[in-house]
């Protein structure tokens, strides 16, 4: 019974902690934040010459990957070959998870 009462109170002890972080760093965030029209001003030339070219290729990235995604729903079932399983890292943390 030891050995459990000290795990959870191990786990309580974590718990706080990483809600004493969270905490920390959401004011650090606050504190330091900056505003976009600060940040524009402040970069360089090169960047907000070609910010626009390299956020432009976000919207025909998403809409290649959902005719992709169509194709495979549609086609391959009626094929009947096997559905592709693509990893996706979540950036925050590096797992990578299946869809």
């Amino acid at each position: 019974m030891g050995r459990v009462t000290a795990a959870v109170e191990r786990r309580e002890r974590q718990l706080r902690r990483r809600a004493l972080d969270n905490a920390m760093l959401r004011e650090y965030h606050r504190r330091y934040r900056e505003g976009l029209w600060r940040y524009m001003l402040g970069g360089s030339v090169a960047t907000m010459i070609t910010a626009p070219v390299v956020y432009s290729l976000l919207l025909p990235f998403v809409v290649l990957d959902g005719w992709v995604s169509a194709f495979e729903a549609i086609c391959f079932r009626a094929w009947r070959i096997r559905r592709v399983k693509r990893p996706i890292t979540l950036p925050s943390t590096g797992i990578a998870c299946r869809i």
